[in-house]
């Protein structure tokens, strides 16, 4: 409870009061207007908005489905999945992974580059050999990333 002062004769009235207790003026009951933390979430609303249309999105929605499968299939890492698949990614692993094939196959040219230089070394033929084992295991169980962070989950 607080008090405010009556528009009337200017005394201290609760602010729960239907009228002033000295004058009997009725106390308006205003609502109050928009608290800092409104103003703060419309600043964030607004700046989101405009976020959305930089990158396409339509206004009170998510990109459409440009990718073929259902928007129960989409990923966290991305819109849509990959078109990448585990079995060539495997097959590659497995055969070439130490010269980083199969981060070719996905997109990740950089990490490959990086695996072939190394594997021109003799250390770093071990070093590659580890790495492509752990990336087979990880392409294997689906936890695997695209370049652009979609995890690739089908087999064909």
């Amino acid at each position: 409870m607080s008090l405010i002062p009556c528009g009337e004769c200017g005394k201290q009235v609760s602010d729960k009061a239907a009228a002033c207790p000295h004058c009997g003026n009725p106390i308006a009951h205003t609502p109050p207007g928009p608290s800092h933390y409104d103003q703060g979430a419309e600043e964030i609303i607004r700046e989101e908005r405009e976020r959305a249309k930089r990158f396409g999105i339509p206004p009170g929605g998510s990109r459409p489905n440009t990718s073929g499968q259902s928007a129960g299939s989409r990923t966290a890492g991305g819109f849509g999945g990959t078109e990448k698949r585990i079995l060539p990614a495997a097959i590659l692993a497995f055969l070439v992974g130490v010269l980083g094939v199969h981060r070719f196959y996905v997109g990740k040219t950089g990490t490959g580059v990086v695996m072939v230089i190394l594997s021109i070394t003799g250390i770093g033929l071990f070093i590659t050999a580890v790495w492509a084992l752990i990336d087979l295991v990880m392409i294997v169980v689906g936890s695997f990333e695209d370049a652009d962070g979609r995890p690739i989950t089908q087999w064909t």
